[in-house]
């Protein structure tokens, strides 16, 4: 019983030390104004939204589209 708990505690140490040295990746967060609020009924263009819901600006799905990692050491 002891030596399970040993073994379980020595592989989580080493996956602490092995997690601790990988590189970090950068997250891009998203801005309060990359969403928008649409009521229902709101004309847009020549359509009128039959949902009221939340979207994504265009700018902020160009913005994910064209992400790239970005690694740091």
């Amino acid at each position: 019983m002891f030596a399970k708990a040993l073994r379980a505690a020595t592989v989580v140490l080493f996956l602490a030390l092995l997690t601790g040295c990988a590189e970090r990746i950068v997250l891009h967060p998203m801005m309060p104004d990359d969403m928008l609020e649409v009521p229902m009924g709101t004309k847009i263009l020549d359509q009128t939204t039959i949902k009221h819901g939340w979207f994504f600006s265009d700018d902020y799905i160009k913005e994910v589209m064209e992400a790239r990692v970005q690694k740091t050491k």
